[in-house]
């Protein structure tokens, strides 16, 4: 048996209790279940010392309990149908204690983590709420439950500084409905999720559990009741820019889904990311004015998305670019990339840093995929076209700091083009 509630907008918990396991066990057995997190994998099974245990588990669900002795188990999760491990975990199991194993997805991996579910009921009238973050791509997040219309401005976070990877301790806040917002920590116009309404039930306990969207920066929240179901709130946001590729000091405008993106952005420039309604739609893009055509847009809940206007004035053109905005996972790099905007130029552009490659043979009006590098000061970067070895932009005391994402946008005409580095994250 699978539980689950998507809703948008808003998230209701009702009280919840043990969900029926799976076969009788003995009093002293542990009971396991499995909470599917990560949706690029699909359904999945659930191994434990190589005997199936839970099957086909499908994305955004939790299973029933299956009952395992207390001891040390050998846990692999597989691709529903497939006799290939993605993760193999080893956990051990306490005596009479319910747990919920939650699979979910990085950049990289499928990955778990154990929750043991023994903890109190609170008091009637209160609730228990923890919240865990789950990976680190969207790094140390602050949580608020507020009313509808309190500016987060004037209110201390109810958990502070979540760390990737990390868990809070149990609050007891008050039974009734909030609004849910989580922003980057310290920072309360960071809004990274908005969730328009939250019921605490009386008497329950409550896992608030995040997960970063493929840009990694938004997050998508997922809220388990302590033995009982699983409600989804995903994202229904996204991040979008403007790059201005266009002639120098023309003025760039563009509406994403009634959303001013940028409003006379002068190239040649980069916009700063703003959140716009996800979904299908085309928007809205002008230079000095006249129109852009531009074809139909689907942005994913939870990414982030360049759009590069390039081009004469009177032939521009509006390219979307997906962006890749999760740090990289070794704690002493950066990441880097390159987009290539210059008109006319007709070849490919390579990138490199202290002379070792980053990019190449990027197309005119693409991105690279971004590339980890250590981090430091006085930093080399240099970009270079496949028709010559003469630098088209050369920086030579640059400084990217660990943990953050940057670009390197080659814009202009190919007779005099300009670079602009930014950090992106």
């Amino acid at each position: 048996m699978q539980r689950r509630t998507i809703i948008k907008g808003s998230l209701a918990l009702a009280a919840g209790w043990a969900l029926a396991g799976c076969g009788g066990g003995d009093d002293d057995d542990a009971t396991v279940r499995l909470l599917n997190l990560a949706s690029s994998y699909g359904a999945l099974d659930l191994y434990a010392d190589d005997g199936e245990t839970l099957s086909s588990v499908s994305a955004d669900s939790v299973s029933a309990d299956a009952s395992l002795s207390a001891d040390s188990h050998e846990f692999k999760l597989k691709r529903a149908g497939s006799g290939t491990a993605s993760v193999t975990t080893t956990l051990t199991l306490a005596s009479g204690t319910p747990y919920t194993l939650v699979a979910y997805a990085t950049a990289d991996a499928l990955k778990t983590r154990l929750l043991q579910e023994d903890e109190d009921a609170p008091s009637s009238g209160t609730a228990k709420l923890r919240v865990v973050n789950l990976g680190t791509a969207a790094g140390t997040l602050d949580v608020y439950l507020t009313d509808t219309d309190t500016a987060l401005s004037e209110l201390a976070p109810n958990f502070s500084a979540v760390a990737g990877d990390g868990a809070s301790a149990y609050n007891e806040i008050s039974s009734g409905n909030y609004r849910l917002r989580v922003t980057g920590t310290g920072d309360a116009t960071d809004l990274r999720l908005d969730i328009a309404a939250l019921a605490l039930g009386s008497g329950t306990v409550v896992t608030l559990l995040l997960t970063p969207g493929s840009g990694g920066v938004l997050v998508h929240g997922h809220a388990l009741v302590q033995r009982g179901a699983l409600t989804v709130a995903r994202n229904t946001q996204a991040r979008v820019r403007v790059v201005a590729g266009t002639p120098a000091g023309s003025a760039v405008s563009v509406e994403v889904a009634g959303t001013a993106v940028a409003s006379g952005l002068r190239a040649l420039a980069v916009g700063a990311y703003k959140l716009v309604d996800a979904g299908s739609m085309t928007p809205a893009v002008t230079v000095d004015g006249a129109a852009v055509s531009m074809s139909a847009l689907t942005l994913a809940a939870g990414s982030d998305v360049t759009l590069a206007v390039l081009g004469e004035a009177g032939a521009a053109t509006c390219r979307a670019i997906t962006d890749d905005n999760r740090p990289s996972g070794t704690s002493t790099n950066a990441r880097l990339r390159l987009l290539h905007g210059v008109v006319g130029l007709g070849t490919t552009l390579s990138l490199s840093a202290d002379y070792g490659a980053v990019a190449s043979e990027v197309a005119y009006g693409t991105a690279s995929a971004p590339t980890g590098l250590v981090a430091g000061d006085d930093i080399r970067l240099e970009v270079t076209s496949s028709a010559s070895s003469a630098a088209l932009y050369l920086a030579t005391d640059v400084t990217l700091a660990a943990g953050h994402v940057y670009t390197v946008f080659l814009l202009g005409p190919a007779t005099s083009p300009t670079g602009v580095l930014r950090r992106d994250r």
